[in-house]
């Protein structure tokens, strides 16, 4: 068999493995919009908790998550520590799917 293009040599068919999935969230992405700011860069991300701002960028990552444990029930998810993965994968039970959850 002859592959398509030459990066196809190194790339085993789908079949032979659980599709894997690296998940990294930026633990304050959307917090200062939600404020009315012009997002979170610098020390902008401490305006916007004091204006009231929340962490929600975790919270998507679970209804993400749990949308594809439906669709592809052996994901192999592979995800920082923490509120940068961890925890969301965690609280969408996707480790038990596949894989070691953590990148360490």
């Amino acid at each position: 068999m002859t592959p398509e293009t030459p990066g196809d040599a190194c790339i085993p068919p789908a079949e032979t493995f659980p599709p894997r999935l690296g998940l990294i969230i930026n633990p304050i992405a959307g917090m200062g919009g939600s404020v009315g700011l012009h997002g979170t860069d610098g020390g902008t991300y401490i305006e916007a908790a004091r204006l009231g701002a929340t962490p929600i960028a975790g919270k998507r990552a679970v209804r993400a998550l749990g949308v594809l444990e439906g669709s592809v029930p052996e994901l192999d998810l592979l995800t920082a520590s923490g509120t940068m993965g961890e925890d969301a994968a965690l609280a969408s039970e996707s480790p038990g799917k596949g894989g070691d959850p953590l990148l360490q």
